[in-house]
């Protein structure tokens, strides 16, 4: 249960403003990812250092996503900086329809609308390759943290998905303390199932 992802069925779409206002009758169904969803540890950390909450929401061609990290504190990506992932980050992998691996990092230089960064391979060393524009992401601050919420096309996803969130609180040494989610990116055969509701099953139930 804590890999795989269900996304609800929505009655209209997502504006992608980091609010949870329209997400508010699913709020019930948030997940919560903490001590137990622990991917990678790098340093002493504790739930207070991050946790997060997510849920999911499918409406038309659009995959919705909403996260509402708890962060003592936020860290950036440095202006100009060619890395993407020596800062807070939340990383989306997924399998596309015609079966190809991608991933994609979210690591904004601050708050507000962006983009993420298609990355190669771990063993490529992670590197970001170009923006993806079809992908829309809001990064909004908060007194805890940070809200995400994300649309993804369902033309780059089909029914394999993960979603880890990185944590970095030295702004000097920029060192990770923490990943946490759904499941690593690392391997393709280790991320979980994305699982979408069927119209045609619902109107038969």
């Amino acid at each position: 249960p804590a890999r795989d992802l269900y996304a609800y069925p929505l009655n209209g779409p997502m504006t992608i403003d980091g609010k949870d206002g329209d997400w508010r009758p699913w709020l019930g169904h948030l997940r919560e990812y903490g001590q137990n969803d622990i991917i990678d540890v790098y340093r002493h950390y504790t739930p207070a250092t991050l946790h997060f909450d997510m849920i999911a929401g499918h409406l038309g061609d659009s995959l919705y996503l909403f996260l509402r990290v708890i962060d003592n504190r936020v860290v950036y990506r440095q202006v100009g900086s060619l890395s993407v992932h020596r800062n807070d980050h939340v990383q989306l992998a997924m399998v596309d329809p015609a079966g190809n691996y991608d991933r994609y990092t979210i690591a904004p230089m601050q708050p507000g609308m962006t983009h993420p960064f298609l990355v190669t391979s771990k063993q490529d060393g992670s590197r970001a390759i170009r923006v993806e524009p079809d992908i829309d992401a809001m990064w909004l601050p908060t007194e805890a943290g940070y809200n995400v919420k994300i649309r993804i096309p369902l033309s780059l996803v089909s029914n394999k998905t993960a979603v880890p969130v990185t944590d970095v609180d030295d702004p000097q040494s920029r060192a990770p303390i923490v990943t946490l989610g759904t499941a690593s990116t690392a391997d393709p055969a280790a991320i979980g199932r994305l699982l979408l509701p069927s119209a045609p099953l619902a109107t038969a139930l």
